[in-house]
């Protein structure tokens, strides 16, 4: 007599779009964990299709919708849940040629199958996945291409090493301005306008969740934040992710900026990038010399072992001449997140900060500490 081996889980559907949603999934899915359930995508097949990913810092949900008429995204038949490798399934699932996949859980093998492909994988027990927290916060909206290009540029003077760790996040700061995204390292800051209702509180996200966020958001639409006292919460169509808030209190940035008569410069930024791009050729350590005269921008820097390179760039430049070294390689980062052909320089002297934004606009502020000039 045979026992007949039940089917727990049973599905169809598209192929690209489960890969898609496994792409997205996986940037969450720990590598090489002492804890190998994190390396996996957790599916629940019920009305539709969830995918579920963690590292226990950051949890990511996917949601694919059922069958809607003729098109065909998911069709549950069993519904039920499985605990798999997500980079296993996402490199089958992407070697196959078929449009629709099946997939089958029976005792803790899943088998997926494609036209004439097959492949079973062994699964990890459902009740040993991570629970996602619940996140308890009043949501705001914002339009997603704002905070999407908004978190790329904040991002580039986050903190990359956890030494002062509420540095190595982005500032979230409500003000009855709207919203400021700020990222610092303690030596270059970046602060960036977004449009936004709520009008009080400051929360710090990870700088690995910000670059995360980044890259899950579509530029469309609008999309869905909120904090609670640990957590933030964003929300997009049928994307759904939560992180760990860093906890401690931002640095008070806005006393870095000077309130005395500034000198200020105008140029053109792909002039400025291009004689920097020179300058890092030879001169990849140190100061990069930044020689503000009459009508110009002299870009200067020297290697003993490779030689000297100087660039010019025309200016409008008023309040006097000034020389200050700076980091090549901090403002090229800075230069190039300046949506504007021109920008705008702002220095009071050669040991202060040096402030660059678009000309004329103050949606993105990007500020570089000098450096020492030997003699």
């Amino acid at each position: 007599m045979t026992t007949e081996t039940k089917t727990e889980m049973q599905l169809r559907c598209d192929r690209k779009v489960l890969v898609k949603a496994l792409d997205a999934i996986g940037k969450f899915a720990t590598k090489r964990s002492a804890m190998p359930v994190t390396e996996c995508v957790k599916i629940e097949a019920g009305e539709g299709l969830r995918l579920t990913g963690t590292n226990l810092d950051h949890w990511c949900v996917m949601d694919i919708p059922p069958l809607e008429g003729k098109r065909g995204i998911v069709d549950v038949e069993v519904p039920g849940s499985s605990v798999v490798s997500c980079s296993m399934l996402r490199d089958v699932l992407s070697s196959f040629d078929g449009e629709i996949v099946s997939l089958s859980m029976e005792g803790l093998t899943l088998t997926v199958v494609c036209d004439r492909q097959r492949a079973g994988f062994s699964t990890y027990d459902v009740d040993d996945y991570p629970p996602m927290p619940r996140v308890d916060a009043v949501t705001c909206q914002l339009a997603a291409e704002k905070l999407r290009a908004g978190l790329g540029r904040a991002v580039i003077a986050a903190a990359k090493q956890d030494t002062r760790p509420v540095l190595h996040g982005v500032a979230f700061q409500f003000s009855e301005d709207g919203l400021r995204l700020v990222g610092a390292d303690g030596f270059r800051l970046a602060v960036v306008k977004v449009d936004a209702e709520v009008s009080e509180g400051s929360y710090v996200v990870p700088r690995a969740a910000a670059v995360l966020i980044e890259r899950l958001l579509s530029s469309d639409g609008t999309v869905q934040v909120g904090f609670s006292d640990s957590h933030i919460l964003v929300r997009q169509g049928r994307m759904q992710m939560i992180s760990r808030l860093v906890e401690g209190a931002y640095p008070n940035w806005w006393q870095l900026f000077s309130s005395e008569e500034q000198m200020k410069v105008v140029f053109k930024r792909k002039e400025a990038l291009a004689a920097l791009r020179s300058v890092q050729a030879v001169k990849r350590e140190g100061a990069t010399v930044l020689n503000f005269t009459e009508d110009r921008l002299v870009i200067s820097g020297k290697s003993m072992e490779l030689g000297d390179v100087v660039g010019e760039v025309d200016a409008r430049v008023e309040g006097g001449a000034l020389r200050i070294g700076i980091d090549g390689g901090y403002l090229s980062e800075g230069l190039k997140a300046i949506n504007a052909d021109m920008v705008e320089c702002r220095l009071t002297g050669a040991t202060a900060p040096a402030v660059f934004t678009a000309e004329g606009c103050d949606e993105f502020t990007y500020l570089v500490m000098p450096m020492a000039l030997s003699s």
